[in-house]
């Protein structure tokens, strides 16, 4: 089943992992710990230098962001380069850690600190240490993965 079917609700237990997502195939590492645990994250938007927002994974294994508004994607970016199905961040059940997989969006997605971040080949899972600085497409807003939960000061992540 393709995750575009599911509704984000139901993305919180390995149980309901698909196989796919957008035609790709996800790596078998992708889920929840043997205890049914996600390491706790949540992202940091920050646009122009500033905290813009955050979002929190809700201990999900799966984090799908793009432009796409129709539900296919959990998390809305708002910018005429970032694809509509743009990237996916993945929990490794065995790793405890997160990566990321741009789904061969346009305008690409780039990870490290300016001036030169690295841009991710399509389809290919990179493995994130937090606090690395990520870009999608064109798009000034930095997006940042943090541990733990979103902090209760404010965050207001939208879905």
């Amino acid at each position: 089943k393709m995750m575009s079917k599911q509704p984000p609700d139901k993305m919180n237990n390995a149980n309901s992992i698909p196989s796919t997502i957008e035609g790709w195939t996800l790596p078998a590492w992708v889920g929840c710990t043997g205890s049914g645990a996600v390491k706790e994250a949540h992202l940091e938007i920050h646009k122009d230098g500033s905290l813009f927002d955050t979002y929190d994974f809700k201990g999900r294994p799966i984090l799908s962001v793009g432009r796409a508004t129709d539900g296919r994607v959990m998390y809305v970016l708002d910018h005429p380069s970032i694809s509509r199905f743009h990237a996916v961040f993945l929990h490794h059940r065995h790793l405890e850690d997160y990566w990321i997989v741009d789904m061969g969006s346009a305008h690409g997605t780039f990870i490290g600190h300016p001036p030169n971040p690295a841009k991710l080949e399509p389809r290919l899972p990179t493995r994130l240490a937090f606090d690395t600085p990520i870009r999608f497409g064109a798009s000034s807003r930095t997006y940042v993965i943090k541990p733990g939960p979103e902090p209760p000061r404010g965050g207001h992540g939208k879905q």
